[in-house]
């Protein structure tokens, strides 16, 4: 019993000693164990740390590696900045690593096109080829654009006989710049020729390629021809605008056809068109030009009933019309309504008025109005005081005549060809060749070239005189042959009269060895 009360007393220490421990133990183990966990977690949160910053927040070098990349994308996409020069542009691209493609070539080639820089887009598309890009339509289209900036018809052909043959297909815009290339070179055959290919190839011409095979025809003086291309136009269903319309008109105008413009002006007024001053100037000036004072008011007239405003050279025009049927009256009358209009008149329209009365033989009126320019505060030039001399010497008023030149000098204006022979006029109708000799010397001596109306004045002075001067005549002749000026249609029928064809073909043999022309 002893013993069995001891085990047992022992037991229940032991098992005292064990629950007092246990629970320590416990938190000492419970502690190691945090600490360790902790220590793990330290860890892996400082790689996840790192990762996250790699990802979302990237460091110096890696911030610089996107930011490089971006700036390359940029450059790609955005092109070159206003003022910069686009090769230097794609060439910095290049440079820094940047692979431009086709988009990246061509804006180069458009900018060089636009400005006419056939050597740097001709630079850029042989580097566009070495690069491996193939050229589109954009591509040559620039090129010829370049060319028929600079006026290069056959440097734009040739770039669109290439685009055809590397099989790249033009458009309507690509054989545009090409007709357009040649017609400002004049060639109105090309321009027409190579509309005709863009026809055959299936692609319908628009307005501008039209507009610019009828202006080259009007400057080629073919106004049917570009009459015939506005029909073929409004049968295509491409509706003619102004251009198209002033570029027949004018063609009729440059031919000297005014009955066929006014034809045109006419039609497209009853077909309820869109005209504008300049079709109506057009017309007005072609009527001018032929003398035809009439029409030319009657349409200015009508422009003004129609509410379009009439400019300076409507009125000007009309006005020379009046002085060339040597009628002053209607040319003042002009001039005032050019004023009450709020249209300032200018030295041209002051100067047509004063041709007028000179050429209708009144001195005093064109006097008058040459000093009511001045107290308008228009300046006279060198064509107004010479009229108004001519007007004067045809009146054999030498005292007028010499105190009008000397006014001219006086404003610090120098008396040229056309004052010279105004002031021989009285001297010509009379035969004084030796004072019309010493007007032209003085011509001369002051610095200027005689001209054919020069010779004109002498030879007809020689003609005039009694008995005629054919030897003073023959001298003058090869004088003004060396010079350079040969007789024509203002001078011929007085050579005729004084040395005869036969004459003057052997003078021109002596003196330059050339065959005159017998037609």
């Amino acid at each position: 019993m002893d013993v069995m009360k001891q085990v047992l007393e022992g037991s229940f220490a032991e098992l005292a000693v064990v629950l007092i421990l246990a629970p320590l133990l416990l938190i000492h183990l419970h502690k190691q164990k945090k600490a360790k966990m902790a220590k793990s977690f330290d860890v892996d949160k400082g790689a996840l740390k790192r990762q996250l910053q790699e990802v979302v927040q990237p460091g110096k070098a890696g911030r610089r590696r996107k930011e490089e990349e971006d700036d390359k994308s940029s450059k790609n996409s955005r092109g070159p900045a206003e003022g910069e020069d686009p090769g230097e542009w794609l060439q910095s691209l290049i440079a820094s690593g940047g692979k431009p493609d086709n988009a990246c070539f061509n804006q180069v080639l458009d900018a060089y096109g636009r400005i006419g820089a056939i050597r740097k887009a001709e630079y850029w598309m042989a580097q566009m080829k070495k690069a491996g890009h193939s050229p589109d339509v954009m591509s040559y289209t620039a090129m010829i654009s370049a060319c028929a900036r600079k006026g290069d018809a056959s440097g734009a052909e040739a770039w669109l006989k290439d685009c055809l043959e590397s099989d790249v297909a033009a458009n309507v815009v690509t054989y545009s710049a090409v007709i357009s290339a040649c017609a400002k070179q004049g060639d109105r055959s090309n321009a027409e020729s190579w509309l005709y290919k863009m026809m055959r190839a299936g692609i319908t011409p628009d307005r501008i390629s039209l507009n610019v095979v009828m202006d080259a025809c009007a400057k080629a003086g073919d106004a049917k021809a570009a009459e015939r291309w506005m029909r073929k136009m409004l049968q295509s269903g491409i509706t003619a605008d102004r251009i198209s319309h002033n570029a027949v008109i004018n063609a009729y105008a440059r031919s000297g056809d005014a009955q066929g413009a006014e034809r045109m002006l006419r039609e497209l007024l009853e077909a309820g068109a869109e005209v504008d001053v300049v079709s109506y100037s057009t017309v007005i000036n072609a009527f001018a030009r032929v003398g035809n004072q009439q029409s030319a008011a009657s349409w200015l007239s009508k422009m003004l009933e129609n509410g379009v405003e009439a400019n300076i050279q409507c009125y000007s025009a009309v006005i020379n019309a009046c002085a060339k049927a040597r009628d002053p009256n209607s040319a003042q009358q002009w001039l005032e309504k050019m004023t009450g209009a709020g249209v300032k008149a200018d030295v041209m329209a002051y100067t047509a008025v004063i041709n007028a009365c000179a050429r209708a033989g009144k001195a005093e009126r064109a006097e008058a109005w040459l000093e009511k320019m001045v107290a308008a505060g228009v300046t006279p030039n060198v064509v107004t005081y010479s009229t108004v001399i001519a007007a004067c010497a045809q009146n054999a008023e030498t005292d007028r005549s010499d105190f009008w030149l000397s006014e001219m000098r006086a404003k610090g204006l120098t008396p040229n060809s056309y004052t010279y022979n105004a002031l021989s006029r009285q001297h010509v109708s009379k035969g004084n060749f030796e004072k019309v000799e010493e007007l032209m010397d003085d011509l001369r001596k002051n610095g200027q070239a005689l001209d054919e109306h020069c010779l004109a004045s002498l030879l007809s002075a020689y003609c005039n005189a009694t008995p005629k001067e054919t030897k003073r005549a023959e001298k003058t002749i090869i004088e003004f042959l060396k010079a350079g000026v040969t007789p024509g249609q203002i001078t011929m029928p007085t050579v005729k009269r004084l040395l005869g064809p036969r004459r003057y073909e052997s003078l021109l043999k002596d003196t330059r060895g050339i065959e005159v022309s017998k037609s």
